[in-house]
């Protein structure tokens, strides 16, 4: 079984994402909001995969003084909403030619701390971290078991960037 960390993209709600074509591919059993609520999902589980939504915009670029989804690049509100600024932010090397991210937050890792271990245990999933997480993985595309971010299967998707934060945690988890 393979866990998969995947980013809800830029909706305004969670049930906005679970109506959208990005949740159908996603099938997340698990949304973990920006302050670490956990929501469950009624979409049917993947016996091979368990995949956990992280509340996220992704990759951002910066409009003026904001920072908009990447998603609305040609489309942008000409007063952007409540829900979608201020943007928690980062500036790291570039990941898949962007350098702007929307920052996991510190609630976000520490529901993945208490949740992962737990789901690694009952599921009989390696924690071993795999230095490949960011970028296209081998043992992913095998269907192998263990945790990986979306980006680990498809080269579009980029919406989950391999923070500090979050592979310090996947790092600690294979100690």
């Amino acid at each position: 079984m393979q866990i998969v960390l995947a980013a809800t993209g830029y909706h305004p709600t969670p049930d906005a994402y679970l109506g959208s074509s990005r949740a159908l591919y996603d099938q997340p059993q698990a949304i973990i909001l920006k302050d670490g609520t956990t929501l469950h999902t009624t979409l049917p589980s993947n016996a091979d995969r368990y995949t956990i939504a992280l509340e996220n915009a992704g990759r951002l670029i910066k409009r003026g003084r904001h920072f908009l989804p990447t998603s609305l690049r040609n489309n942008p509100p000409a007063t952007p909403p409540t829900n979608i600024l201020p943007y928690e932010y980062c500036t790291c090397s570039p990941y898949r030619g962007y350098t702007l991210y929307d920052l996991i937050t510190p609630a976000q890792i520490k529901t993945l701390a208490l949740k992962l271990p737990d789901l690694c245990l009952r599921n009989d999933i390696p924690t071993t971290y795999d230095p490949e997480l960011g970028d296209l993985c081998h043992r992913a595309l095998r269907g192998q078991p263990g945790i990986f971010l979306a980006s680990s299967f498809l080269t579009y998707r980029d919406d989950l960037h391999p923070q500090h934060d979050l592979i310090h945690l996947l790092k600690s988890l294979s100690a």
